[in-house]
């Protein structure tokens, strides 16, 4: 998967815990039909890499809270389009409203060398050390300090 991005005709599921059962029996029904469409539109095992979502959601009336959106379209998608929603590492969300009630995700896979690395994963990287032996560098900062020099008088 690249990418996948598909509609959904309705109201989408919140992450909120349901106030009663009537309001319960609705997020049911909103997360199934979330689910229906990204079966539809995914005919795939889940990705286990890093994912983007983007949400575009056309609200009818009354007011939303987009991080309930977001956490509830991400928990519905799980075991569907990736495995876990801790793979979502970028989230772009727009809401606006409208006539009726619609919205639209698109699920976009990340290749692993976009994200950046933490200070403990890039410590553990063949990265660090990787002039060392070279024989015509003697000082390493000095060296790098050079090189942004350079770098600076190119963008210039």
């Amino acid at each position: 998967m690249k990418n996948v991005t598909f509609l959904v005709d309705n109201m989408p599921p919140w992450k909120q815990a349901p106030a009663d059962d009537n309001e319960k029996a609705r997020q049911t029904k909103r997360k199934q039909a979330l689910q229906e469409k990204a079966r539809e539109s995914f005919n795939s095992s889940p990705v286990s890499t890093p994912c983007a979502i983007s949400i575009r959601y056309c609200r009818n009336k009354g007011r939303s809270d987009g991080a309930n959106i977001v956490g509830g379209i991400a928990d519905s998608l799980q075991g569907i389009i990736f495995d876990n929603d801790n793979q979502v590492v970028e989230i772009s969300y727009r809401e606006w409203s409208g006539d009726r009630d619609w919205y639209q995700i698109k699920v976009t896979e990340l290749s692993s060398s976009l994200i950046p690395l933490t200070a403990h994963q890039l410590l553990h990287s063949n990265l660090v050390g990787i002039w060392k032996g070279r024989k015509d560098i003697d000082d390493s900062a000095t060296y790098a300090h050079n090189l942004r020099e350079q770098a600076q008088r190119r963008q210039e």
